[in-house]
């Protein structure tokens, strides 16, 4: 996703001058790679700060998809989407807490 970022924004920079509205897409893509990258890692410690996150940009890379109407496009993308959502919600219990957090 990093890279469909960067290559939307190189063209955007080159024709457009860096105007903001070529930079909105690419630089959610970016901010949806770093929660992707972000997500795996804190997962891979059994964080529940990387399940919030995997939640989030998964959930959020599903809705556009969904919105957007390409599901015939990026189905696989939709799918493995979908099943990130699904295993860390169906997983939730083994995740932990910050060492620091307070229960209330």
């Amino acid at each position: 996703m990093g890279f469909v970022a960067v290559a939307i924004l190189v063209p955007a920079i080159a024709t457009s001058g860096a105007a903001i509205g070529g930079l909105v897409v690419p630089g959610a893509l970016l901010l949806l790679a770093a929660a992707y990258v972000y997500a795996g890692y804190a997962l891979r410690k059994e964080r529940r700060a990387g399940g919030w996150a995997a939640v989030a940009a998964a959930g959020c890379m599903a809705t556009l998809q969904l919105r957007n109407g390409v599901v015939s496009a990026a189905g696989v993308s939709l799918v493995v989407n979908l099943a990130i959502l699904a295993l860390v919600l169906t997983n939730w219990r083994h995740l932990r807490r910050a060492a620091g957090a307070v229960d209330a």
